[in-house]
């Protein structure tokens, strides 16, 4: 290990023995007698431990380190002193100004181990400085040791969090001040980084005040000592993110529900969940819905955050005495915030919240989270019959009650469909699922059914995607001939179909049918990978297809994204040549978060939202 040694004094006895001690370990050393000579010399050369000793005459050793510091930020500072128990050596020592304390005299031995220590701390420092350096810029970082202890936050984490840097250095990350996170995800986080993997999800940071800021957050460990945490301010993102009413309408209602269930199940201390609904019929577009999340987070003092499946419900999970569950307080407050009028569209409007607390009455009669949600979903038309009535569970019975759904919905088949969503987490279309294709009277109904409750809820066509390459002969003619006929029997513009068949490359490209074809049907390949070795074909090979897209499954996303055309992703050359890229069966928060940096046309998968029915089409349809 190579490294140099700045030692600055004027007593030449102990510049010699040192200088000697050192050299004697073929180890660099400079000296210096004066502040001004060793502040020149840390601008001009590198310098991996300052050594000083504090009982030269004129000199101000604490003066000399801080200045150092800002000089060289990456040098290990030693103080040989004889005064140990001094308050301010050790308040230097606390703030970083001194990194080492050496008693004099020294032992020769512990000296040398002392000093390459040092010299091994002063590379990570170095390696630190220069990876802030590096991402100074609006990316928000934090570097943290092995036990997520924060040792560097850059300017635009310290703004977003609204405080300095001194307040966020010495404290874990996962602590309440700093972050709401549950404990088994730290656990998580850490096995993944010691294994050198990087990992990717939501994270809640603190902001003053004790409000939430979600963020997407890369961890990854840059050495056995440190972990890097690059930040995606959710509100820098995309400005979706930053008001409640966008958020809705991303994957709207069985989203949320879906984000409030994982929220239960990683979160620690919920006691409760706090239902808030309003009249439906007062409280039903985007605007007045926004108006009432506001006056709602105003109101809660909790840092969890608020889920809202529809325009006049909200669901607050509640950290509380488990004794009290929801207390009078939390309610009161949220009432007492709505005895002022809003101001809506040039107009005051009254509102008045049906406030309950459910699951939080420790008795033998209390669902628990788990159940609580189950009967949530039955009442909104997003469970299955064979859950029990809701009338079984007292504690939603008023705060649901006005949470009714239209008579035709409930009316609606129990078919159900994969949801597709755009890039922007908009409803696009459906995917029909295998087993109604097989049997051709289900294969109509369900498209009668999701058809007509499409056209109630969305003013676009609804896309269906449609895989036949395990149908039979049989069942292709029955599904030629309904959607031959669909536009005739609808009596409205027919859906946009999409038929996915398989393609692996280099293998002959599929053909449709004639009579499919003379339909206007849409042909997407469903680029497969066999043999794993996650490759695409290049661009002119794909531009070259009679085809109007491409189906991509999740392991392909990241190697798609590094793949280029002239310099250009070639994704995004297909999608300006108008074709359409999905990207189908995303499972993990890692794949979502590389369709959406790739700029993916549809997805779809169980990371963004359930297969649904034809009622639940409602809860995707929040429009103003």
């Amino acid at each position: 290990m190579t490294f140099k040694v700045l030692l600055v004094g004027n007593a030449a006895g102990i510049l010699h023995s040192i200088s000697r001690l050192l050299l004697s370990e073929h180890i660099a050393v400079q000296t210096t007698t004066g502040t001004a000579e060793a502040l020149d010399y840390l601008a001009s050369y590198p310098v991996h431990v300052l050594i000083i000793d504090s009982q030269t005459p004129e000199l101000d050793e604490l003066s000399l380190c801080q200045q150092a510091r800002q000089i060289s930020p990456g040098s290990y500072r030693i103080l040989l002193t004889n005064q140990l128990d001094s308050a301010r050596l050790r308040q230097a020592r606390q703030q970083g100004a001194i990194h080492k304390l050496i008693a004099t005299p020294w032992n020769n031995l512990v000296l040398i181990r002392d000093i390459i220590e040092g010299a091994r701390q002063a590379n990570l420092m170095q390696q630190a400085h220069s990876l802030q350096s590096a991402l100074n810029t609006q990316q928000p970082v934090l570097l943290t040791d092995r036990n997520w202890v924060i040792r560097l936050a850059n300017q635009p984490i310290c703004d977003a969090l609204q405080v300095n840097e001194e307040q966020l250095l010495g404290r874990n990350l996962f602590t309440g001040t700093i972050s709401h996170m549950p404990v088994a995800l730290e656990a998580e986080i850490t096995r993944q980084t010691e294994a050198n993997q990087t990992w990717l999800g939501y994270f809640n940071l603190i902001v003053q005040q004790r409000r939430i800021q979600p963020t997407w957050m890369a961890i990854t460990s840059i050495s056995d000592d440190f972990r890097l945490c690059i930040c995606s301010l959710l509100d820098s993102v995309t400005e979706r993110h930053t008001n409640p009413d966008s958020d809705t309408q991303r994957y709207a209602g069985l989203h949320q529900l879906n984000q409030m269930e994982s929220y239960l199940t990683q979160s620690d201390g919920i006691t409760c969940i706090l239902l808030i609904s309003f009249d439906p019929d007062q409280v039903f577009d985007t605007g007045l819905s926004r108006l009432c999340y506001e006056r709602i987070a105003e109101a809660t003092t909790s840092p969890s955050p608020i889920f809202q499946p529809a325009h006049h419900l909200f669901l607050v999970p509640v950290i509380a005495d488990p004794a009290n569950p929801c207390t009078q307080g939390l309610c009161q407050a949220i009432a007492q915030g709505f005895r002022q009028p809003l101001s809506h569209q040039g107009q005051a409007v009254m509102l008045s919240p049906d406030i309950n607390c459910s699951w939080g009455q420790s008795t033998q009669h209390t669902p628990d989270a788990a159940t609580s949600l189950k009967h949530i979903r039955q009442h909104l038309g997003l469970e299955g019959p064979d859950t029990p009535s809701l009338e079984q569970v007292q504690p939603y019975k008023s705060a649901l009650s006005a949470t009714t759904l239209p008579t035709q919905q409930r009316q609606q088949s129990d078919f159900h469909a994969t949801p597709i969503f755009d890039s922007q987490g908009a409803l696009a279309g459906l995917e029909l699922l295998p087993e109604y294709m097989a049997k051709p009277d289900l294969c109509h109904r369900w498209l009668e059914d999701m058809h007509i409750t499409w056209q109630q809820h969305f003013l676009q066509p609804m896309y269906v995607i449609l895989r036949v390459a395990d149908l039979t002969d049989h069942c292709r003619q029955h599904l030629t001939s309904c959607l031959a006929a669909w536009p005739q029997q609808a009596g409205k513009p027919a859906p946009v179909w999409c038929i996915v068949l398989p393609w692996t490359p280099e293998e002959p490209t599929p053909r449709l049918e004639e009579a499919l074809r003379q339909l206007d049907i849409r042909l997407i390949f469903e680029i497969t990978d066999p043999q794993h070795q996650q490759r695409l074909p290049g661009y002119q090979s794909l531009s070259a297809m009679d085809v109007d897209g491409f189906s991509l499954p999740p392991c392909m996303i990241s190697h798609a994204r590094q793949a280029l055309h002239q310099g250009q992703p070639l994704l995004q050359r297909l999608q300006q040549d108008g074709l359409i890229i999905y990207a189908h069966g995303i499972d993990s928060t890692e794949a979502l978060a590389a369709a959406h940096q790739s700029g993916i046309d549809w997805m779809s998968g169980d990371a963004l939202s359930r297969k649904v029915n034809a009622a639940q089409l409602y809860w995707f349809a929040i429009n103003d």
